[in-house]
């Protein structure tokens, strides 16, 4: 067993986007592969608004498809993400049928970014969104909370519906994302994202803008299932101890912010969604601002997790969910092409673990 470097896996991360940021500079790709990508998207979005949401649905499903026979690495990945997860509760099929289902959620989730704008005018957005009476009542509370709201969600279902979600019920949901490197289809995304009136915020620099909202008791939208690396701390997902992003849960304890998680859930493989109940904590302000905030991570995580065990095929199982480990232990993902040695969840470490910065004396929320 080997145990991962977490500075490795992070180092690795930078390595491949100063890559990927360098060959955007080239020639061939400012020329060519640029070009022919932003085409290919403008294609993409024309046919978005011109035929039927059930077609377009039913060819990215066929990409999706494609997608899962022809990239064996991925598929493997996803495979082990789903041993590691649900491989007690699944048989090896039942696993690769959810797993085949996952890429084309996954692949489907990018297509309502574009097809979603077609509906949001004149309340035709209710014809492929339920949302109940309490849920929109929910909302119409928040407007009037004396505190900033943050909404957490996860790679589940549909969140790039549920980030429009609040701007259909008359909100505006701040959201923090990694812009693109392909600098035109960016500036498109940029800008659908924003149709619903709701705030796009870049990664870079994020922090400042964080907290005006906060301050102007605004809406922040929260997605922190993915791995966060060395500057993560460990909470458990399905008994697996995963890094995740705990600072922001330090910020929100500076303001009397409401915490709270809600998911859009996709009815089968149809352009049709329904928002999942809310799900609530307070913030405890008699604990260690250090230990409240890996408890409302762990939450978050719990929020996630429940909705995963519900509707597993809505995940997005592409990501490498456990790839940082805690000091010591061993890495679950050698030998993706072999079954998971059961003995490596078994050297795992009980979560949770705060992150290393910490145990320094850091605690700062940037």
């Amino acid at each position: 067993m080997r145990a991962v470097d977490g500075n490795l896996a992070s180092s690795d991360d930078s390595r491949k986007r100063r890559k990927t940021s360098e060959a955007v500079r080239t020639p061939l790709y400012r020329f060519v592969v640029m070009p022919v990508a932003y085409a290919l998207f403008k294609l993409i979005q024309l046919a978005c608004r011109v035929l039927p949401p059930g077609f377009c649905y039913l060819v990215m499903r066929a990409v999706a498809l494609a997608a899962w026979y022809l990239r064996p690495v991925r598929r493997r990945l996803v495979l082990r993400n789903l041993d590691i997860a649900l491989g007690d509760k699944y048989t090896e099929a039942e696993r690769r049928r959810i797993g085949r289902q996952s890429v084309q959620h996954f692949f489907l989730t990018g297509l309502d970014l574009l097809l979603a704008p077609q509906y949001y005018r004149d309340g035709r957005w209710r014809r492929f969104l339920e949302i109940t009476p309490e849920q929109v009542a929910f909302f119409e509370s928040m407007k009037s909370y004396p505190g900033p709201v943050a909404f957490c969600t996860g790679h589940f279902g549909s969140w790039e519906v549920g980030h429009a979600t609040s701007g259909l019920c008359g909100g505006k949901l701040a959201l923090i994302y990694r812009p693109l490197d392909f600098a035109w289809i960016e500036a498109e995304i940029r800008n659908i994202r924003g149709f619903f009136g709701n705030p796009i915020i870049p990664k870079k620099g994020a922090l400042r803008s964080y907290m005006k909202m906060m301050k102007q008791n605004g809406w922040i939208g929260v997605i922190a299932d993915q791995n966060a690396g060395t500057d993560g701390g460990f909470v458990s997902f399905f008994g697996v101890p995963v890094s995740t992003e705990v600072r922001h849960f330090l910020l929100f304890q500076r303001f009397p912010t409401k915490m709270t998680a809600a998911f859009v859930q996709r009815e089968g493989l149809r352009f049709k969604f329904r928002f999942r109940a809310f799900f609530e904590t307070e913030i405890r302000r008699d604990t260690d601002e250090r230990t409240e905030a890996m408890r409302l991570a762990q939450w978050y995580t719990d929020c996630v997790q429940r909705v995963v065990e519900e509707a597993p095929e809505q995940y997005d199982w592409l990501h490498r969910r456990f790839r940082s480990r805690p000091p010591g232990a061993p890495s679950l993902y050698e030998n993706l092409g072999k079954p998971l040695d059961r003995a490596l969840l078994q050297a795992q470490p009980p979560a949770p673990i705060p992150p290393a910065e910490w145990s320094e004396g850091n605690a700062t929320a940037g």
